[in-house]
């Protein structure tokens, strides 16, 4: 199977990866949500809600595709 979307060694991307790699920061750098804190391991967690995290990207995909004429059965 090819892969649409891939980390650059050809592995699949997971989703709370991509969450907290690519739509989060990209969030918090063009202000949607606000920058993240850090814990004491120096991890970063930022704060979203249905509206602006991945639920809401899920959501809006659906919508289009749905917009668009996609089937709802192919699209579940």
């Amino acid at each position: 199977m090819e892969l649409m979307f891939a980390w650059t060694v050809g592995k699949q991307i997971r989703g709370r990866n991509y969450d907290e790699t690519i739509w989060k920061p990209a969030l918090a750098t063009v202000g949607v949500i606000p920058p993240p804190t850090r814990d004491n391991r120096g991890r970063r967690h930022y704060i979203t809600d249905r509206k602006t995290g991945m639920h809401a990207l899920r959501h809006h995909f659906a919508s289009v595709a749905l917009h668009n004429g996609v089937n709802i059965k192919e699209l579940a």
